[in-house]
């Protein structure tokens, strides 16, 4: 029996209530192809140029946490039986969805991902949208602004193949989001306005664009509870920030957990997982833990379980108790993993009702 407040989630396979979503990785990534934003090495280092054109291996694991995406095997996901052996992990662990936010031009594959939702009994909710203008296909740029919306509406609505989108995103925006980026935006908006589903948005972690993002697409008539803003690991020290975003009532998806690498092409070093625990908590302590989500965001080889990486149960088998050692209860961490998700679809959802009849309201306590 479905609660007042629930909505009807699009998964690939079939549609299901949002309060049946159970324990939910929001922010994943099972077929992606991450060649096309790689740095190539310099020809002139042999050893490096050896590190890229060698088949992805354990034994480059440690290697690649200084450099993650100094191996190009290592940015592609692409095979069906891995991709079902590896979220084996996450169902063992008591996971019942996944929020594949993988967009188009970039490996994205809805048909297999309906093949891996039936193998794994898994509900798998797909995205649709474009992500930085760097990965964004060639074709883009000549078609019109409700070209791109239409395509979006395309994937919620009709799908390809019989199989349907549930989610707008992740939709990218890059350090210096482009006019090209903030095109694609507010056609995602607009896709939100005619739909109720949520929009999910890539954010450049360690830049601060999250309100200009909530600026763009609230200018296309999106209230912020129907935002999800990704990545906020990198700004785990920044509380400022991060508290003035949820009081606009955006969504804030930390989903880079058991990612603590250092990406030396662009300098930066992520966040380690006690340090998002410590955010969490000082989130949740100020009253904004409805609107938390946690998820990986696996997008490379290595962080599957066969390669040494932390895997899909990562977040449910060690980084839940995390959260209990830094002082949240059993049943709080359950929330962030069960109820948060299925709540921003019915945000989303009540927030295209609210406006049509009057004020949008924020989400629930």
């Amino acid at each position: 029996m479905t609660s007042t407040t629930s909505v009807p989630v699009q998964c690939v396979d079939r549609t299901v209530p949002s309060d049946t979503l159970g324990m939910t990785l929001f922010h994943e990534h099972i077929f992606t192809d991450n060649r096309r934003r790689a740095p190539r090495p310099d020809p002139t280092v042999e050893d490096a140029c050896e590190v890229w054109a060698s088949p992805m291996d354990a034994r480059l694991a440690a290697h690649l946490r200084d450099n993650p995406m100094a191996c190009e095997d290592n940015c592609v996901l692409e095979d069906v039986d891995v991709a079902i052996d590896e979220l084996g992990y996450f169902v063992r662990a008591g996971g019942r969805t996944v929020i594949e936010q993988t967009p188009i031009g970039a490996g994205r594959r809805l048909a297999d991902l309906a093949t891996v939702a039936a193998a794994t009994g898994l509900n798998i909710v797909a995205g649709t949208g474009f992500y930085m203008e760097v990965m964004h296909p060639e074709a883009l740029s000549t078609i019109s602004d409700r070209e791109i919306t239409d395509r979006m509406l395309n994937d919620l609505t009709t799908g390809q193949d019989g199989v349907r989108c549930g989610l707008i995103g992740e939709i990218g925006v890059s350090a210096d989001f482009s006019a090209a980026e903030r095109r694609v935006l507010q056609a995602a908006g607009r896709a939100h306005v005619e739909t109720g589903v949520p929009v999910s948005v890539h954010l450049p972690g360690w830049h601060r664009l999250g309100h200009q993002v909530l600026d763009s697409l609230q200018a296309e008539g999106v209230p912020a509870e129907a935002v999800v803003l990704s990545h906020m690991n990198p700004s785990v020290e920044d509380s400022d920030y991060q508290l003035s975003l949820a009081e606009r009532g955006a969504y804030l998806s930390f989903d880079m957990i058991g990612i603590d690498w250092y990406f030396s092409h662009t300098g930066f070093q992520s966040p380690s997982d006690v340090q998002v625990a410590g955010a969490v908590l000082g989130l949740w302590e100020a009253g904004f833990g409805a609107q938390i989500l946690l998820s990986g965001d696996t997008f490379l080889k290595m962080q599957l379980r066969r390669y040494g990486g932390p895997g899909y149960d990562h977040v449910p088998r060690r980084f839940a108790s995390r959260l209990q050692r830094v002082g949240l209860e059993a049943h709080d961490v359950g929330a962030l993993l069960a109820r948060n998700p299925a709540r921003v679809f019915e945000t989303a959802a009540r927030s295209v009702r609210s406006s049509a009849g009057g004020m949008a309201s924020g989400p629930e306590g």
